[in-house]
């Protein structure tokens, strides 16, 4: 404010407020009185399901009741989180805790816009302690914002397809044998490259559920062998078969 704005909006950006603070600053060329309260889509009369640790209701209010764009905020917070998951466990192995603050700064704010409250304050912790005691690896407390992730990424998933379809969300994480035996039946497939065979092993792969921290690698090997990329579905399944 001291360098010459006239007003601020923090994060999570609340729809209305917007509203209110554009008449507040902007002089309209018509006369105008009235603050949009919802922004209209086609999809208002589609409910929209409960999910844990998301506040649906508080997440609609932010984006003026838009349950389309809702709808969107969620996939892409999915997809986000399926992505962050395996980040961040690249960069504990590496030790590059830059990279673990910048990951909790970019969930905190998705987070916070859908109304996801505690993996708001989870990520926003982590990211604290990470800014201001210079924390290492060991230092980092993951657990509260793992168990809130594994909870929004497996119910989440039913509203992206692809996802659903490798991560069975109604099922506990299969045990680490029958894992690393549904890989290695497909190792030998992939190598000699024939089509028909992966895909029957691949089903089986696909017909598990995965830690949370696999399934983007499950859904990228998933995209090779449907595309016929033996070699890069290779690379994914050797990757897969160290990290378990």
């Amino acid at each position: 404010m001291d360098i010459g704005m006239d007003g601020h909006i923090a994060k999570p950006i609340d729809t209305k407020h917007l509203f209110e603070m554009l008449v507040k600053w902007i002089k309209p060329r018509e006369e105008f009185t009235s603050i949009p309260t919802s922004i209209s889509n086609e999809m208002d009369d589609e409910e929209i399901p409960s999910f844990p640790e998301i506040n649906i209701q508080k997440g609609l209010e932010l984006i003026g009741g838009n349950k389309a764009l809702y709808r969107k905020l969620l996939k892409q917070f999915h997809e986000l989180c399926l992505n962050s998951m395996q980040e961040i466990e690249t960069a504990l192995e590496k030790g590059d805790i830059k990279t673990i603050g910048r990951i909790m700064h970019s969930i905190k704010g998705a987070a916070g816009s859908i109304g996801a409250t505690n993996i708001e304050s989870a990520s926003e912790k982590i990211e604290s302690q990470i800014l201001e005691n210079n924390a290492g690896k060991n230092d980092i407390d993951l657990e509260k914002f793992n168990e809130c992730i594994d909870k929004v990424i497996s119910s989440l998933s039913q509203l992206n397809p692809l996802s659903s379809k490798s991560s069975k969300k109604e099922e506990p994480v299969a045990d680490h044998k029958t894992l690393l035996s549904s890989l290695e039946d497909l190792e030998p497939l992939l190598k000699t490259r024939k089509p028909k065979k992966c895909e029957q092993a691949l089903e089986k792969v696909l017909s598990l559920s995965w830690p949370s921290n696999l399934r983007r690698e499950i859904e990228e090997l998933e995209k090779s062998v449907n595309k016929y990329k033996f070699k890069q579905a290779m690379t994914i399944l050797e990757s897969l078969l160290n990290k378990l």
